[in-house]
Formats: C-alpha cells, sequence, structure tokens
C-alpha cells in the first residue's frame, strides 16, 4: 500500500480535528475501519481522507 496521496494525522490530531476521543478513532483503527500506518518507530498515524467532516 502506498503513503502517497495520503493526508497523515496522529490519532490524537484526528480526535481533536473530527471531534472524536481517542478512544473512538483507536476502536475505528482496531476494528480495521480505517488503516493505521507507521511513519516512524513511536506514532501511529491515520489517512484524515477515510473521515468526513460533518457540516
Amino acid at each position: 500500500m502506498s503513503v502517497e496521496n495520503k493526508e497523515f494525522l496522529t490519532i490524537k490530531e484526528a480526535a481533536k480535528v473530527f471531534n472524536k476521543t481517542e478512544s473512538n478513532i483507536s476502536y475505528l483503527t482496531q476494528y480495521r475501519r480505517i488503516n493505521k500506518y507507521y511513519l516512524n518507530e513511536n506514532d501511529e498515524y491515520i489517512d484524515s481522507r477515510k473521515f468526513k467532516k460533518k457540516k
């Protein structure tokens, strides 16, 4: 899977941007509703384009 053309956020950043808890985001990655990426050794990232902002 290529990391090109993806907009990465940490789980903490995604929780703030999408008005969810970090637990909600982690749940979605655990049950593979969204993919998790490791761009370095310590941080987990998600592709923010998998979420839709509510208007």
